[in-house]
């Protein structure tokens, strides 16, 4: 297993991989199979020694501390329970930044049975009408993904309470869609379903702004901001009028609030500023 390990890091390496994906789980009813701690240990220092970012699947915080003392860039789960003092100084101290599994594990729950979210004017034009309809009601639900839906419920409040933790404690959050293999997380709408998760969980405006953007980029090894002379990977349209319609017309419209952002503060439709 050392020697595949070591060959699929240099095959990967050799391809200019921006980032290399690990499942760590060591649940043997999980949806995928995770390397043991010998075969992570190996890969974490070959990437480390080659300066490629990693993402580690984990499903709880102990196996969260064992993958950021080898060296893991980002910790990616839904782990239960208050995530430990000593991981958070860890993580900040080492750099390591979380990703938490929010649009997979809780948005079918949102979403089934929930006439209003299912009507929302983004997912109504950007989701097959059948798809939808398949998501009225909990009746007839695929026995495999019961179990995410049970683990979302369950945990829901300690992972929303851990996320607000992480961004208190100096750790930086990095939004992640999960689209394409969960059921409720759909490409493009989970992206702003993760964002109304951040919100949820207390963070500001800059702060859930930051999770899209310039903390993703930090993983990557690029430092962006909002500074003069920095990249800009975000258009930041200060003026927007007064109404939802023009609001959508300088495209900053979303499913549920339009924004005016610039420099000086984070200004929501209803003129409320945040900081």
């Amino acid at each position: 297993m050392i020697a595949a390990a070591r060959q699929a890091l240099a095959e990967r390496v050799e391809r200019h991989a921006p980032l290399l994906y690990v499942a760590f789980s060591r649940d043997p009813k999980g949806t995928m199979p995770g390397v043991s701690d010998d075969v992570l240990a190996e890969v974490l220092a070959g990437a480390s020694k080659r300066q490629l970012p990693t993402i580690v699947l984990v499903d709880d915080w102990v196996d969260a501390e064992r993958a950021v003392r080898l060296g893991a860039s980002v910790i990616y789960g839904f782990p239960g329970g208050a995530v430990p003092d000593s991981l958070l100084e860890l993580m900040r101290a080492r750099g390591a930044a979380f990703a938490p599994a929010l649009a997979r594990y809780l948005e079918l729950d949102r979403l089934l049975g929930n006439d209003a979210a299912l009507m929302d004017p983004f997912l109504n034009a950007t989701l097959q009408a059948d798809v939808r309809e398949s998501y009225r009601s909990e009746k007839g639900l695929w026995e495999r993904w019961r179990g995410d839906l049970a683990l979302g419920r369950e945990r829901r409040t300690v992972v929303l309470d851990s996320v607000a933790r992480f961004v208190k404690a100096g750790v930086h959050v990095v939004a992640v869609g999960d689209a394409g293999s969960f059921p409720g997380a759909f490409q493009g709408f989970t992206s702003h379903a993760t964002q109304a998760w951040f919100e949820q969980a207390g963070l500001d405006g800059w702060d859930r702004l930051s999770a899209a953007t310039t903390w993703p980029a930090a993983v990557l090894g690029r430092h962006v901001g909002f500074a003069p002379g920095q990249a800009a990977d975000f258009l930041a349209l200060e003026a927007y009028g007064k109404s939802p319609g023009s609001c959508a017309k300088a495209a900053l419209r979303s499913a549920t609030s339009c924004y005016r952002i610039s420099r000086a503060g984070f200004t929501s439709r209803n003129g409320a500023g945040e900081s």
